[in-house]
């Protein structure tokens, strides 16, 4: 398996790894280039072998990949850290929106409070038009405890008014009414076909 004419300039190779028919190298930028029978466009492979005229050995910049590795997120932990990360501007719905990173944060730790904390025999978030369907749901105390657990990590400006504060608690509660919903559907999907009979 000769090695290709390569065709890039004088680039500098600084790393080589051959296996039985096939070889790579590393160049100085962090790309890989490779060649050998096992590759069908790469000299020496089907293509023909490289004479000056043939296929290019093929070259992936580095961080590229031919293939993609997917791999599958756990659930959003808790926040750790004593400190809590303050929030700055927002919309006037009360929608936070600098720091990004932080109002992402922030969204995110709202579905893990509402995950952790309200048990999952609660069957609604919000109160049943009527009574007599005898349907659990997230009272106003429960939202309350769920509210004064998400600014334990997070702090709004001193000077909001508690006009702009209930207007921040408000559109919360709607997220976190929102992320109640999906989680339990997510719980519906993973179990409805279990033998309810299975302790």
């Amino acid at each position: 398996m000769p090695p290709p004419a390569f065709a890039y300039g004088d680039a500098a190779y600084k790393a080589v790894a051959a296996g039985r028919r096939h070889a790579c190298a590393v160049d100085a930028m962090g790309g890989l280039v490779c060649w050998g029978d096992g590759n069908p466009a790469a000299p020496g492979g089907a293509a023909g072998r490289h004479d000056g005229h043939g296929a290019r050995p093929q070259h992936h910049p580095s961080g590229s990949s031919s293939k993609s590795v997917r791999t599958k997120r756990g659930p959003t932990r808790v926040l750790k850290g004593e400190g809590r990360l303050a929030l700055t501007a927002f919309k006037a719905n009360g929608e936070p929106v600098e720091p990004k990173e932080f109002c992402r944060k922030f969204t995110s730790q709202s579905g893990v409070i509402v995950r952790d904390h309200v048990p999952i025999s609660i069957q609604e978030w919000h109160k049943p038009k009527n009574p007599e369907s005898g349907a659990t749901y997230v009272n106003d105390n429960m939202k309350k405890f769920l509210w004064e657990t998400l600014l334990t990590k997070f702090s709004l400006p001193e000077d909001m008014t508690e006009g702009q504060k209930d207007k921040v608690k408000e559109w919360t509660w709607k997220k976190m009414a929102i992320q109640f919903q999906s989680f339990k559907k997510n719980l519906w999907d993973k179990y409805k076909n279990e033998d309810p009979s299975i302790r």
